[in-house]
């Protein structure tokens, strides 16, 4: 008898702790970390052409879901920008259209290649910069470019641009100054339009329109949120391999 109200028992913790298992790694069952604050809206942009879904469609879906999940809008871009420029100008021009379009306050651009923690699902944006910061129009991680032995000064992977004629304004002297300029900004050299904006860009913006996000949570490999990979299909999965039919996930 004793036995039997013991195994009954057990059972019963078992269930309990299966029960809190699931709610923890259920990330339909998780809450956004930044739910209390409802005064900011977000965009989240990317580029994902065609020919890139074996890679990017498993990225636009994880970050389509990240959107939804924080109540954020979200657009995929499935041409590039005919500006005359390598593929990687064309989240400039991203910028400005997002610009002209949108009236969220803050336009995300975020690459393709990437996939979303389950983990840290739950972070919202907000939680990783100080949007009172009028005079701040970009936020972005620095870059860590090992196989060019260098380290950029953004990440143009995943930026946070203010809704507003500044940020407009930058992103057109960024593809200007490529176009005019491609020997001195080396446009030309990997990586292109990092490379344009150190060089031509940078210089030229004012004190405090650039401010970094930490790079532990978005933008690098390592990157704890927000992450670089060519095999974004392996944390599309963790998250409940959502497909959205915005592309063509077959591939």
């Amino acid at each position: 008898m004793i036995f039997k109200m013991f195994l009954i028992m057990l059972l019963f913790v078992v269930i309990i702790i299966l029960f809190l298992f699931l709610i923890v790694y259920n990330i339909d069952s998780y809450k956004p970390t930044d739910n209390y604050i409802k005064d900011y809206t977000f965009r989240i942009v990317l580029l994902n052409t065609p020919n890139y879904d074996h890679i990017g469609c498993y990225g636009a879906n994880s970050v389509k879901k990240y959107c939804d999940f924080h109540g954020y809008k979200f657009t995929q871009y499935r041409d590039r920008f005919d500006n005359g420029l390598h593929i990687n100008f064309s989240k400039n021009s991203m910028v400005i259209d997002a610009i002209n379009k949108y009236k969220e306050d803050f336009i995300v651009v975020c690459d393709a290649d990437v996939g979303v923690s389950k983990k840290y699902f739950n972070k919202g944006l907000i939680t990783l910069f100080d949007p009172k910061s009028e005079e701040t129009v970009l936020w972005a991680p620095r870059d860590f470019w090992i196989p060019f032995h260098k380290t950029s000064k953004i990440n143009a992977g995943f930026c946070i641009w203010r809704n507003c004629q500044r940020s407009k304004d930058i992103n057109e002297f960024w593809i200007e100054m490529a176009v005019k300029h491609p020997e001195k900004c080396k446009s030309l050299k990997p990586p292109r339009q990092q490379n344009t904006f150190d060089i031509c860009v940078y210089k030229n913006m004012r004190k405090n329109e650039l401010k970094y996000l930490d790079h532990k949570w978005v933008g690098l490999p390592h990157s704890k949120l927000i992450f670089q990979t060519k095999k974004p299909k392996i944390s599309w999965e963790k998250i409940g391999s959502p497909d959205y039919r915005i592309c063509n996930l077959s591939l």
